[in-house]
């Protein structure tokens, strides 16, 4: 059963496009809309970082940042020590108008309470020397920069460094999260560790989709893959199965039985919007008593399957304690996301949709209500 929402509002500033937005309120699942450039996949970035920051692991906010950065060619240059000029993570395109300065935080988390993370450029006497020594000892044993590492904080205490070094070094950290401590296990854990499932606008990996039907495999949810299936394709399906794991020099991937008599064949040959939707369900399980962000929602799925779409995202948010957010510019969406909610059967949807208008300074969420999501579907009132 649905419990509290860990995100019930969002205050996001500093923040790449944004030196403030405010969402009021947000529901267990909502919608963001605007037009392209608005900023509606860097409120899903600000998410991902948030719930990636509530861990005492930096392991996850680095993993992200290391992701997204490469992704984006956020990279500058320093030198080693040998001074061979080299790529050096840049994390001042995270910073609103590329400005890392002291006393300009990037701030993301509720807008009321204590529960916000910042992400602040180390300035140095800002600790007490305590938590600056305990700081400190891994940045030490790392080589030597010259360049300022980035602190992370909550809004009653810090939690670690993020330090600025080489890609190459980068990513070996990734493993090697010992050099990445959180201040020196002075009892100040995290209470509410928020896990956090992303969807892009690209295809799900085969991993992903053969660690769904492994997930729900002998378990009271091993139906949930056929029935995706079903939901989307509008008939029978007679299996789905993960295959080529353990075969040398193959891949894992799903294959699925429409007949009997057919041939097993690959779950992918059925089409993008077949995947996607697939990928969508298996998220959802995954996503269990957490968030799940989805950009681009829309990619693939045909006009006609939206409301099955959304259907399946609003019972599962509610039977599996799931936010979800979802961003989208097609009207198609939209429509479908308003019928899916108009259905009786759905109880306590609590469902919002925000439109992200305007920029930088002038940046504001304007919300829906049920109601009116409705009454624009229904009168093809643009609300994109």
């Amino acid at each position: 059963m649905a419990g509290d929402l860990p995100l019930p509002s969002l205050s996001i500033s500093g923040f790449r496009g944004f030196q403030h937005l405010s969402i009021p309120r947000l529901g267990r699942v909502t919608l963001l809309t605007g037009r392209n450039g608005a900023g509606k996949t860097t409120v899903l970035d600000a998410m991902r970082i948030y719930a990636a920051a509530t861990h005492d692991s930096p392991s996850p906010l680095v993993a992200l940042l290391a992701e997204k950065l490469a992704q984006q060619d956020e990279w500058g240059y320093g030198f080693d020590e040998d001074g061979d000029e080299v790529p050096v993570v840049d994390y001042s395109g995270l910073f609103h108008g590329r400005s890392v300065r002291p006393g300009q935080p990037i701030s993301i988390g509720p807008e009321s309470g204590k529960k916000k993370i910042k992400l602040a450029m180390y300035q140095e006497g800002s600790l007490s020397k305590e938590e600056e020594e305990q700081l400190m000892l891994p940045i030490s044993k790392m080589e030597d920069t010259e360049i300022v590492p980035l602190l992370v904080s909550t809004e009653e205490h810090p939690k670690y460094f993020l330090p600025q070094v080489s890609s190459r070094e980068y990513f070996r950290l990734l493993n090697r999260t010992k050099y990445l401590s959180r201040v020196g296990g002075s009892g100040h854990q995290s209470t509410e560790k928020l896990t956090c499932e992303f969807i892009g606008p690209s295809l799900p990996n085969n991993e992903s989709l053969v660690e769904f039907i492994d997930k729900v495999a002998l378990t009271e949810e091993e139906d949930l893959p056929i029935n995706a299936l079903k939901l989307i394709l509008g008939h029978d399906v007679h299996g789905i199965a993960g295959v080529g794991r353990s075969e040398r020099r193959s891949r894992p991937r799903v294959m699925v039985k429409l007949s009997e008599q057919e041939p097993r064949i690959p779950l992918k040959s059925l089409g993008d919007g077949v995947t996607r939707f697939f990928g969508i369900a298996g998220a959802l399980v995954k996503s269990r008593n957490g968030l799940l962000l989805i950009d681009e929602v829309e990619n693939g799925i045909h006009y006609s399957v939206h409301e099955k779409l959304w259907t399946m995202i609003l019972e599962a948010a509610h039977q599996y304690n799931i936010q979800v957010v979802a961003a989208t510019h097609c009207w198609d969406a939209v429509v479908g996301f308003a019928q899916a909610i108009r259905n009786p059967k759905i109880e306590n949807t609590n469902s919002a949709l925000v439109r992200i208008e305007g920029k930088g300074e002038n940046a504001q969420a304007v919300e829906y209500s049920e109601e009116e999501i409705k009454t624009a579907s229904k009168h093809d009132i643009e609300v994109r």
